[in-house]
């Protein structure tokens, strides 16, 4: 298609002189159609508004199909399984790829800050033996609590003493809120429950799986009544004591993990798991 471009200017003496260019020729749809193959998803976004004749070969599936498979290869599988099932509604390529690239950058909402902070919990753990005896037990505030982990995560260790190993350690740990407002087990010391694994011949590590809170949609990640995360309390031991073949217990270390991820998970977060059980009523 062939478009004569005119410029108008207004003379001083109150003429209008018009002048007629030469018409403005559009490459051959078969130029535009190769240089389309050799184009990034941003040329081609920006050439396929250009003019009709060129939003065609610049839309087409066989430019956009290649790099929707090379940046979002699983999305281009469940495309082509999608369409092989509903032809009549298969999505674009374009399409698809805008979809995707959106969803990549768009930032995550920032989580809101937990409605209780580690200045109003109380941590409380006891050691029972392999009848279920008490040997051991440890209150602190939150604040008391010292850092073992880089940044804010939620892992943290009390020097002890006093007590000794014992023959089937279990371990209870429970979480108050200021004012006994609300009490959650996050260990329960249950023969059989968890798992305990022993680290280097001085740790030995107790582990059970968190539930998920109501309102909590983290089991939909895992399967199950599970939030993917995991209470722990390591045990550090010292030099065997003298005269009784036992060590004595130097530190406990304590931390929520996030199976999904396998990290430590952060003060916030932990904090924000916590106040599910903690204040039901916010839920």
């Amino acid at each position: 298609m062939e478009t004569e471009v005119i410029f108008i200017n207004e003379l001083p003496e109150g003429g209008i002189l018009a002048k007629v260019m030469a018409p403005a020729r559009e490459p051959p749809w078969e130029v535009v159609d190769l240089v389309s193959r050799h184009l990034d998803a941003r040329a081609l976004a920006m050439a396929s508004c250009v003019s009709k004749s060129w939003n065609a070969p610049m839309s087409s599936d066989d430019v956009w199909g290649p790099i929707c498979l090379s940046r979002f290869p699983s999305l281009s599988a469940l495309r082509r399984l999608h369409h092989h099932h509903h032809a009549a509604v298969a999505i674009p390529y374009r399409r698809l790829y805008c979809l995707a690239h959106s969803a990549a950058v768009l930032p995550r909402p920032t989580p809101p800050p937990p409605l209780v902070s580690l200045a109003q919990l109380f941590f409380a753990v006891d050691i029972l033996d392999g009848s279920g005896a008490s040997i051991f037990s440890l209150v602190k505030p939150g604040l008391q609590l010292h850092p073992c982990g880089p940044g804010e995560v939620f892992r943290f260790e009390v020097e002890v003493s006093g007590w000794k190993e014992a023959e089937g350690m279990r371990v209870m740990w429970t979480v108050v809120l200021e004012g006994w407002r609300g009490v959650f087990a996050a260990m329960k010391g249950k023969k059989g429950a968890g798992r305990t694994v022993v680290c280097d011949g001085r740790e030995r590590w107790f582990t059970e799986e968190l539930p998920c809170g109501e309102g909590c949609c983290c089991c939909c990640c895992v399967g199950g009544p599970v939030s993917g995360l995991m209470a722990e309390v390591g045990v550090v031991f010292g030099a065997p004591v003298r005269g009784e073949g036992r060590r004595a217990v130097e530190r406990l270390k304590m931390g929520v993990m996030s199976v999904v991820n396998c990290r430590y998970v952060t003060v916030d977060e932990a904090l924000r798991y916590f106040q599910r059980f903690l204040l039901p009523e916010n839920n």
